[in-house]
């Protein structure tokens, strides 16, 4: 790395920041800190704006692309633009 490349900052000053600010925040309790959604904080579990769960069979479908996980941009984007999953115009 030629020191154009270097960072602006210290990077070991950094590193040793962000170790103080985790111990500051770590705490002796643990996973025991957190209360079980149960009894009086069982509402807290619930979700007030989904519909209830139905069950239903397996959706056994055979498809060309799957797109899983892209959110809505990226399934727009895979409508409007005509790419095939891989990016490739199509």
């Amino acid at each position: 790395m030629s020191a154009s490349d270097a960072p602006a900052f210290d990077v070991e000053a950094l590193r040793e920041r962000y170790r103080q600010e985790r111990e500051r925040r770590l705490r002796p309790d643990g996973l025991a800190q957190y209360v079980e959604v149960a009894g009086e904080f069982a509402a807290f579990g619930r979700d007030p704006w989904a519909r209830p769960v139905s069950r239903r069979g397996p959706v056994v479908d055979e498809v060309d692309v799957a797109v899983v996980g892209a959110g809505l941009t990226g399934c727009s984007w895979v409508r409007t633009s005509g790419s095939s999953a891989s990016g490739a115009s199509g």
